[in-house]
């Protein structure tokens, strides 16, 4: 097992196993500006980026969307090794969401057996469990015609009236434009998101280095329509969007989806991430129905990640465990 300090050298080691920019020295660097504390370890066909959580009562290792790994034969090994980390560093369970070959794999339970390592699902699912991915490679004219019909009929009439522009912003002080329109989506729809602090400091750290940028849709010089972008190994990441009330009348959301689709494909990346979104099939009654019927209206397809598991290692464990079912 190595342990990263070196950027660059992680950087590489993450995207030679497609691991998501939650695995990346960029999401570090905000974990840190952020308070956390955060190792990067890793070995032959692996790696893990462990952000520390501690409380006075507990404490745990948190690998969102991670370890990354090359095959599902690698996992016992990187399992073994980041428990190994856990214990020598004194912390009660680290919480893992393995990727790269292994979150659908059906020996995913004799993996980890074969460690010795014992698991338990956590008590809920961190980041989404299912994405939808768009392959940016084909022509534009191709990317158009996998679009939903009404999604295709919508976009041609923004060409015909032209009545909405677009502009991206990589500068922090744009932020709060983004933020004004999720406190009207949380107050519209009784939904939270992180706080103001959580994405301001996100959009200081990341913007400059080129990870993070803002997508603005615009009526008549009004931003109405805002996407949070965030960029790793060639895929841009769909993973926060808001939008005003009179965005609806002019389908904002998707046209500035679709402006995003070819302005990343403009700048040479090979996939879309869309970030969270519910099994197709899936009842209608699920929250998430909604924003997932309309990221299926773009295309792409359905990818499992990792579900998020506890490690124990530690008493203390099954004490907060316990803990939480009593508050439950």
């Amino acid at each position: 097992m190595t342990l990263y300090t070196d950027d660059e050298q992680w950087d590489n080691l993450v995207k030679s196993l497609d691991g998501s920019f939650l695995q990346s020295s960029a999401w570090a660097a905000f974990q840190e500006a952020s308070g956390a504390q955060v190792h990067r370890i890793g070995g032959d066909g692996w790696a893990c980026l462990l952000i520390a959580q501690r409380t006075r009562l507990r404490s745990y290792l948190f690998a969102p969307y991670g370890p990354v790994v090359a095959n599902p034969d690698v996992l016992p090994i990187a399992l073994k090794a980041i428990t190994e980390f856990g214990r020598k560093h004194k912390f009660h369970w680290v919480r893992i969401e393995p990727n790269g070959g292994v979150s659908t794999d059906t020996n995913f339970d004799a993996h980890i057996a074969s460690c010795g390592v014992r698991y338990r699902a956590s008590h809920k699912q961190v980041n989404p469990l299912y994405t939808r991915i768009l392959d940016l490679t084909p022509s534009e004219d191709e990317l158009l015609a996998s679009l939903s019909s009404s999604t295709r009929r919508t976009i041609r009439r923004h060409f015909d009236k032209q009545q909405l522009s677009f502009r991206t912003s990589t500068t922090a002080s744009d932020m709060p434009v983004f933020l004004d329109m999720m406190h009207t989506v949380s107050q519209r729809n009784q939904v939270f998101f992180h706080s103001d602090d959580h994405f301001l400091t996100e959009a200081k750290v990341l913007m400059p280095r080129g990870d993070m940028r803002i997508e603005i849709a615009e009526f008549e010089g009004k931003p109405i329509a805002c996407i949070v972008m965030h960029d790793f190994n060639n895929v841009t990441n769909y993973t926060y969007a808001a939008s005003l009330p009179e965005a609806r009348q002019y389908d904002a959301s998707a046209i500035l989806l679709w402006h995003v689709m070819c302005t990343a494909k403009s700048a040479g990346m090979t996939r879309l991430d869309l970030f969270g979104v519910v099994p197709d099939g899936t009842d209608s009654s699920h929250p998430w129905h909604g924003f997932s019927d309309f990221k299926r209206k773009f295309g792409g397809t359905v990818v499992r990640r990792g579900k998020t598991l506890d490690l124990p290692l530690s008493p203390r464990y099954y004490a907060y465990r316990s803990a939480l079912k009593i508050a439950k």
